[in-house]
């Protein structure tokens, strides 16, 4: 086991007693005895610092171990290799030999194997399907300690003619969008993928909806996790004649509704909601509710948070006050009544209280509470969390 990561002691009598060294020592996990002069090494971890290596008058040991019977061998993939992540490498006689070593080592996640001479080269890995991708490389074995291999049914996850670009893993030829679900299954941090149909190449991606979602033909995305029921739910917050501005994620997408539009912000890392324009059905995914500064209102846009509140706010029970609260806008929008300002300060993330001026109907939504105010006839203001209070 390479590396010293505590200290060494010298001359014990045997590996017992460099054992009972290792008990007494907090945080020791495995032992070295060089037998030659037994002189014995302390680790903090299994396997050393960067797992075993067969050298000559060494005997090492980690004080706990798993020596059951190999049963993950189903994870293995012939003719692939797991690229990069190395943690070393050592000659082996067979497979069994190669996920014992893994086993031993405490950063070792996966393997790949290598003929050569009549033995086997062992690369041992610290990230599932190794730095980037597995790729298929005839002569290469390769296998992740833990996988998942069981049947994922139809993909319907899957988004045709959808690009999920950007926060690639890596990117390799496989056959179609089954094949690239299994890859993603057994690569790191995979957590969706686009799959090209003229090349047939599947990219791995870290962040669900990639970077940005774009419509392109003949391009196929899938999340490795989706969930269609609350979609219908958000449909519920749908605001007609409202417009979310600014705090865009994405603006590319033409589609043919405002469920559609859901549905790719469902798709998306970091998406809370949406404004769907009907002139062209654009949709404009945002990473704020209500957008930057809140709801407007646009004739010919609807807009829904992904998860809102419909019920009556509380807040029209607090007692207002008769005067304005001056500063820290959001923006500033013509309503019905005190509910409807209320409802649009709701939708709005960074909303945290109002003046609604009696005489117009102008709504101000702020940015922060207030304690004090400055005087101002024909204003009602109150702090949204007046309820609370």
């Amino acid at each position: 086991y390479h590396r010293i990561v505590r200290k060494a002691v010298v001359s014990t009598q045997s590996t017992g007693e460099c054992v009972m060294r290792c008990r007494d020592a907090e945080d020791c996990k495995a032992i070295t005895l060089r037998q030659t002069d037994n002189v014995c090494f302390l680790k903090n971890r299994d396997g050393g610092y960067s797992g075993p290596t067969k050298v000559e008058s060494h005997a090492s040991m980690n004080l706990e171990c798993n020596n059951r019977p190999i049963r993950n061998k189903g994870c293995r993939r012939q003719n692939t290799n797991f690229p990069g992540a190395d943690i070393r490498n050592i000659m082996v006689e067979d497979i069994d030999e190669c996920i014992r070593y893994c086993r031993d080592t405490e950063r070792c996640k996966s393997i790949s194997l290598l003929p050569v001479e009549g033995a086997l080269r062992c690369y041992l890995k610290y990230r599932r399907g190794g730095g980037s991708v597995p790729v298929e490389q005839a002569g290469w074995e390769s296998m992740n300690m833990e996988c998942d291999n069981s049947d994922p049914g139809e993909l319907v996850c899957l988004r045709e003619n959808i690009d999920f670009r950007g926060a690639d893993i890596g990117h390799t030829v496989v056959t179609n969008e089954r094949e690239c679900f299994d890859l993603c299954r057994d690569t790191e941090d995979c957590v969706g993928f686009s799959f090209r149909e003229s090349d047939g190449r599947c990219h791995a991606k870290n962040r669900r909806g990639g970077g940005n979602v774009y419509k392109e033909i003949g391009m196929n995305s899938l999340n490795m996790v989706c969930d269609e029921i609350p979609i219908r739910d958000s449909m519920e917050c749908l605001r007609y004649d409202i417009a979310y501005s600014g705090a865009d994620l994405s603006s590319h997408l033409i589609v043919a509704d405002e469920r559609e539009c859901l549905r790719h912000c469902g798709d998306t890392t970091d998406c809370v909601a949406m404004t769907f324009r009907e002139s062209d059905h654009r949709c404009y995914l945002k990473n704020k509710l209500g957008g930057h500064n809140g709801g407007s209102i646009a004739p010919g846009h609807n807009s829904a948070n992904l998860v809102c509140e419909n019920t009556r706010p509380p807040q029209l029970q607090c007692n207002t006050i008769e005067e304005r609260f001056s500063g820290h806008d959001m923006h500033h929008v013509r309503v019905e009544n005190m509910e409807e300002c209320l409802r649009l300060c709701r939708d709005a993330g960074d909303c945290q209280a109002v003046s609604f001026r009696l005489q117009d109907h102008v709504c101000e939504m702020k940015r922060a509470t207030f304690e004090w105010w400055s005087i101002q006839s024909h204003y009602l203001s109150l702090n949204m969390d007046c309820s609370e209070n």
